[in-house]
């Protein structure tokens, strides 16, 4: 008797006894067979990390699933691009789902970590003087300009544009002889 996929039937065997009068009496038993271990997928690489300037590696080609039963085994794939943090860090999760007739499944999946790996680089810049005397009374203006304009350098980074910050306390700052 079939059931409702192609791997799980049942054998039903049946003895019938007979006496030379016509009498007979039966006994039978069953064998459910039922497919239920899941699919193997095969192939699937490690988790890996490359830098922003790498290219994605392709999805591999010999990735494919295998089935200890006769049913058709169908495999399939989904890729997801997850945020890491940063614009240029981000994870590309790739799963595989193998499913047979009899609904046994198996998952699998490996991520791709793109990160930035190299700091930028700084050129330039200028050191800031600020002088005591009258002729030099807007030293703040100065002192301002100086780190908005990051001292005169120039970032560059590899993956994206350079932000910058810098650990100046106004708090420590006085704009006046005497107190410098």
């Amino acid at each position: 008797t079939n059931d409702t996929c192609q791997d799980n039937f049942t054998i039903t065997r049946t003895w019938i006894a007979r006496d030379i009068c016509g009498n007979e009496t039966s006994a039978s038993y069953s064998i459910m067979v039922r497919d239920t271990i899941a699919p193997m997928i095969f192939n699937v690489p490690a988790s890996d990390t490359v830098t922003c300037q790498e290219a994605i590696p392709m999805v591999p080609a010999n990735i494919f699933a295998t089935d200890n039963c006769a049913a058709p085994v169908f495999l399939e794939f989904n890729e997801v691009t997850v945020p890491a943090g940063w614009d240029d860090q981000y994870d590309v999760v790739r799963s595989w789902t193998a499913y047979d007739a009899c609904g046994n499944s198996f998952d699998t999946s490996y991520t791709i970590y793109v990160r930035d790996t190299i700091a930028p680089d700084i050129f330039g810049g200028a050191n800031f003087e600020a002088l005591c005397d009258q002729a030099n009374a807007n030293n703040d203006a100065q002192l301002l300009s100086w780190l908005t304009s990051q001292a005169g350098a120039t970032g560059v980074d590899n993956c994206s544009q350079v932000s910058w910050t810098n650990n100046f306390d106004p708090d420590n700052w006085v704009d006046g002889c005497g107190n410098t």
